[in-house]
């Protein structure tokens, strides 16, 4: 197929192919060492990986050689990937007298990634993964992903319900491949009193731990608009450094939003961003279990 094609392709099934999706794949090799756990069991071990790049979490695909697949049954699962023109086929692994369901999937005639026919990938929630030695927190790290952050050199105020909640001349930017620039600010340019602590912990896989807090002003209440990197991680860019215990915020869910004294409307695409974070915050298994009192 045409990485050219219309989102509104199909194959000769008539199964609708996105072209334009398609076109922003990457599949390259991945020159680490890979071990996947499940249940405690390594179910993989290569170096011999994948890293398919496909949206904002990659997926590792591993050989059929590395892979335990003797301890894999078939699933009734199936699906379908119009970015790969290709059906899954997912697999039940029998570990320790349990079954995982729907561990993994493979692609047997992924029409256009033939680099990864055959192989699998694994369902992260499901299993653990190492690279080099070291768990995956989060999901797969891109690569390609640029992190930097630098300071902004202009007043920012975010207003709610009437009332100043931001207003700093210190604004840190942080800007991430294929997201929005985000604002952080240190805590004594915030008003507090309108901020409540949430229950609410997230990974990313490149920033660390993220706590968080709502605004409420008033009857009107965001939750979750304000969250802080208390102990960011440096490994994968070390300009995060920048905003440790700084406070990073949601602008859109803010009634005023100016730079100096102009004020901004805040793209679409941004709000769509910020509607995700909220409502999809990355929780991995290390964190679940740390919030349960289990770590």
């Amino acid at each position: 197929m045409s990485t050219t094609e219309s989102p509104a392709a199909s194959n000769s099934k008539g199964e609708a192919i996105d072209g334009a999706k398609a076109a922003r794949i990457k599949v390259e090799p991945y020159p680490h060492h890979v071990r996947i756990e499940c249940n405690g069991q390594t179910i993989a071990d290569t170096r011999r990986a994948w890293l398919l790049i496909e949206t904002w979490a990659p997926d590792i695909y591993v050989p059929a050689e590395d892979v335990q697949t003797a301890l894999f049954s078939p699933s009734e699962t199936r699906t379908y990937c119009p970015y790969k023109a290709g059906h899954a086929s997912h697999v039940n692994a029998r570990i320790g007298g349990k079954t995982v369901a729907d561990v993994g999937w493979r692609y047997d005639e992924p029409a256009d990634r033939p680099e990864i026919k055959g192989l699998y990938a694994f369902t992260f929630a499901k299993v653990s993964i190492f690279v080099d030695g070291k768990l995956v927190r989060g999901h797969v790290r891109d690569p390609h992903k640029i992190i930097t952050v630098e300071p902004l050199g202009r007043r920012l105020r975010l207003e709610m319900a009437g009332k100043m909640i931001v207003d700093s001349n210190n604004v840190q930017v942080l800007y991430e491949t294929g997201l929005p620039a985000r604002y952080y600010v240190p805590p004594a340019d915030v008003a507090v009193d309108y901020l409540t602590p949430s229950s609410r912990q997230s990974v990313c896989t490149y920033k660390g731990e993220a706590v968080y807090h709502h605004v409420r002003v008033g009857d009107e209440l965001s939750e979750n608009a304000i969250w802080a990197y208390n102990e960011p991680w440096l490994d994968f860019s070390p300009d995060v450094a920048r905003i440790k215990g700084h406070f990073g915020i949601f602008t859109s869910v803010f009634d005023r939003f100016l730079l100096d004294d102009e004020e901004q409307e805040v793209d679409d695409s941004t709000r769509q961003s910020d509607r995700g974070a909220l409502a999809r915050p990355t929780v991995d298994k290390e964190l679940q279990s740390k919030m349960s009192g289990g770590a």
